[in-house]
């Protein structure tokens, strides 16, 4: 196996892994267990099985075609990098949000979250495995 197929076999393990312990501690979040938020839990759970398959073709896309697993990789990596800047923004206590009045992006003050701050450690690895994979020339 050469360098650049161990790489993207490594992402996609990474990928999975973390990505799995990432949404449990997401959903694992107090506030999600409230009643009034079992839809916002639901929509989190469907995604599960979203990061295997997502997963399976960073490792093995190459046997569809080296083209899509460098270009799913890589809006994979641009993807991580912004969930990795909520989740360190909602450690912080500062929630991005999408002003309905203004197009741009607000900040509102809340409450600091230490388990978003762990997640955003967490997704800081995983962007550095895909963007390892990505950017290794052969």
């Amino acid at each position: 196996m050469n360098t650049e197929t161990r790489f993207y076999r490594q992402a996609g393990l990474v990928y999975a892994v973390l990505g799995t312990l990432i949404l449990l501690i997401t959903v694992g979040s107090p506030e999600l267990l409230k009643p009034e938020r079992r839809g916002d839990l639901a929509h989190l759970l469907v995604g599960l099985p979203f990061f295997f398959v997502f997963a399976a073709a960073i490792a093995w896309g190459d046997r569809i075609g080296s083209r899509f697993q460098k270009v799913l990789t890589a809006l994979l990596t641009i993807s991580a990098t912004g969930r990795t800047l909520v989740f360190l923004g909602n450690g912080l206590g500062h929630r991005p949000r999408v002003s309905g009045t203004a197009p741009w992006l607000t900040f509102e003050t809340a409450a600091a979250e230490p388990r978003m701050l762990v997640n955003s450690v967490l997704m800081a690895v995983i962007c550095f495995f895909l963007a390892r994979a990505v950017l290794k020339r052969p």
